[in-house]
C-alpha cells in the first residue's frame, strides 16, 4: 500500500520513526508530509521514507492557508491510507478531515490525548472521517469512546541506531529530566523545594536534558543558584541534537518526568514523553506516588511523595533487584504487529 503520514504541528516527531519502520517492513510504501521546524530532526531515517513533502501552514492569510490545504487534500487523496501523527482538535487536521469524508482513503488518527474524544467539537467534525485511532499506552484504551470509533493502542518506543558516544563520562547515578525546560508542564520549583536544606547523596546527579538557555531554564538555573544547589545538577547550554540525547537517555539510570499537578490529565487521558523514552531505553522511572496507578508505570518504577523524597533518592542508590521491561509488549515485533494489524 501506498501511505502517507501527516503532521501539520510541529511536535511529536518522536513518534513518527516507529510507524516509519513498522511501515517499511511490512513492505509498504511511505510519504512524509511534515512542519518545516521537524524536518532536521528525521535526517537520521530519511532513507526509508519514498517522498517528504514540507507543510507549512502558519502563515498569516486565510485564503493562503486554504489553498495549501486543498493542494494538500488533492495530494492525499491518491492513497490507500493516511496517518495523522496528532490527530487531535486542529482546525487544519479538521478542514483536511471534511475534504477527505467523501474520498476513499482510509484515516487513521494518533490521540495524544483521548479527552479530546469526550469534548471537543472540532475533534467530532474529525471523527466523521476518522475512525480509528492509535493511543500511546495501553492503559488509555480503557477510557470511554463514542460509538464507532475503534481504538488501539501502541507504543513508538524505537529509534534510529546512534553510535555509542564513549566521550560521555559519567562518575555518577543519573537521574534525567529530558525535553525542553518549561514550567508549565514540569514543576522544577517543587524539586528545588524538597532538595534545599537536605542530605542529598553526593554520589546522584540530576541531568537536565534540554538547552538551559531559555526564559524559564534561565528562570530555572537562579532558584538553583540561590539555593546552592548548582552541584547536583548538569546543563546543556545550547540545543541537544538527536544522537547526544539518545546517547545521554542510553547512559542514564533513572528517568524522571517530573509533571505539574494537572488534576487527572496524567492519569487518565495522556502520557508524557517521558515515559516513553524509558520504556524506549529500558529504564526505571522515578515518579510521584500517584503514578503507580499505571500499571506500565508501576511495574518498572520508583515512586516519591514530598515527605519522604529524600529516603526514595538513597533508595534509588541501591538498584533494586527485581526485574523489569519483562512483559512481550516491550519487544519490536509485538508493537509493529499490532501496529499493521490496525493499520491493514
Amino acid at each position: 500500500m501506498n501511505i502517507a503520514i501527516i503532521e501539520v504541528s510541529e511536535s511529536h516527531e518522536e513518534c513518527i520513526y516507529s510507524q516509519v519502520s513498522f511501515l517499511k517492513d511490512a513492505g509498504h510504501n511511505i510519504d512524509l508530509f511534515i512542519h518545516p521546524k521537524i524536518k532536521s530532526q528525521i535526517n537520521d531515517y530519511v532513507h526509508l521514507i519514498k517522498n517528504i513533502t514540507i507543510i507549512d501552514f502558519e502563515t498569516p492569510s486565510l485564503f493562503h492557508r486554504l489553498k495549501l490545504q486543498q493542494r494538500l487534500f488533492n495530494n492525499l487523496k491518491k492513497y490507500d491510507r493516511i496517518v495523522f501523527n496528532t490527530a487531535s482538535s486542529s482546525k487544519t487536521v479538521r478542514n483536511l478531515c471534511v475534504l477527505l469524508k467523501f474520498s476513499k482513503v482510509e484515516c487513521i488518527g494518533i490521540l495524544h490525548n483521548v479527552k479530546k474524544l469526550e469534548k471537543s467539537f472540532t475533534q467530532r467534525i474529525i471523527s466523521y472521517k476518522i475512525k480509528k485511532y492509535f493511543v500511546l499506552n495501553d492503559f488509555l484504551k480503557l477510557n470511554k469512546k463514542p460509538k464507532n470509533i475503534k481504538i488501539e493502542s501502541f507504543y513508538p518506543i524505537f529509534f534510529p541506531k546512534y553510535d555509542k558516544d564513549n566521550t560521555i563520562k559519567k562518575e555518577h547515578i543519573w537521574i534525567t529530566i529530558p525535553g525542553r525546560i518549561y514550567f508549565d508542564k514540569r514543576d522544577y520549583h517543587s524539586l528545588l523545594d524538597m532538595l534545599e536544606n537536605q542530605k542529598i547523596p553526593t554520589e546522584l546527579k540530576f541531568i537536565i536534558l534540554g538547552n538551559i538557555n531559555t526564559k524559564d531554564g534561565s528562570n530555572f538555573m537562579e532558584s538553583i543558584l540561590n539555593k546552592g544547589l548548582k552541584n547536583h545538577f548538569m546543563f546543556f547550554q545550547e540545543h541537544i541534537l538527536n544522537r547526544d540525547f539518545y546517547n545521554y537517555i542510553d547512559k542514564s539510570d533513572y528517568i524522571m518526568p517530573l509533571l505539574q499537578k494537572e488534576g487527572k490529565n496524567y492519569l487518565q487521558y495522556k502520557i508524557t514523553g517521558a515515559f516513553n523514552l524509558a520504556f524506549a531505553f529500558k529504564k526505571r522511572l522515578f515518579c510521584e506516588k500517584d503514578f503507580n496507578c499505571i500499571p506500565d508505570l508501576k511495574q518498572n518504577g520508583i515512586f516519591y511523595t514530598e515527605e519522604n523524597f529524600i529516603s526514595s533518592l538513597h533508595k534509588v542508590l541501591h538498584k533494586e533487584k527485581n526485574e523489569i521491561y519483562k512483559d512481550k509488549k516491550w519487544s519490536y515485533t509485538y508493537q509493529k504487529n499490532r501496529y499493521i494489524n490496525f493499520i491493514e
